[in-house]
């Protein structure tokens, strides 16, 4: 009787969200955890680090040229006497920028595609094999974009290869998942 009384009086457990499941088993995982903390530092050193280091690195000191790592500069000068550290700090901005950019495009496109393919079910097969025939011809295209790019120096051109080449995933994903939709609430209106 004591053992029932008990059981009634607990108060009953939240429902486990499968984020705070996935983040449970990233931060046992050391190699996980040392990637994260090596990632944190660079992104923080690549945005905090102009403030603290306030040299220009454009400037050319040529007394300075092929200087090797002191105080003045501590990751050494170049043939041209600008300051590495400097321009180590101006191109992971540049960097993280053409990542994120090139990721947001993936994203957009392919959730679009997706949503397209799974909410419009003449287009999926069309909108998927019309995927799967650029994924074939990727290497192609982001080559060609690529030397493009460089001829005419258009960095613009490269985020666009690259979002181009993350958006097939995020299209599978939005169909399978307006798909899935579509079969619960086939299931409930089948129920009620």
């Amino acid at each position: 009787m004591a053992d029932a009384t008990a059981i009634d009086t607990q108060a009953p457990r939240p429902p486990r969200n499968q984020w705070w499941d996935v983040w449970d088993q990233f931060k046992t995982h050391k190699g996980a955890m040392a990637g994260l903390i090596f990632f944190i530092f660079i992104v923080a050193a690549v945005y905090l680090g102009p403030y603290l280091w306030t040299l220009d690195p454009t400037y050319i000191d040529i007394r300075a040229r092929n200087q090797g790592p002191s105080l003045a500069h501590p990751f050494g000068a170049d043939q041209l006497g600008r300051d590495i550290l400097a321009r180590m700090l101006q191109g992971g901005q540049v960097s993280i920028s053409v990542g994120l950019t090139a990721m947001g495009l993936s994203l957009v496109l392919g959730t679009f595609i997706g949503v397209l393919a799974g909410y419009w079910k003449r287009l999926d097969g069309l909108l998927m094999r019309l995927t799967d025939l650029f994924c074939q011809r990727l290497d192609c295209d982001f080559w060609l974009i690529r030397a493009v790019a460089v001829v005419v120096e258009i960095w613009i051109s490269q985020l666009v290869s690259v979002g181009e080449t993350g958006a097939n995933i995020f299209e599978q994903i939005a169909s399978l998942c307006l798909k899935r939709l579509a079969l619960v609430l086939l299931l409930l209106r089948r129920v009620l």
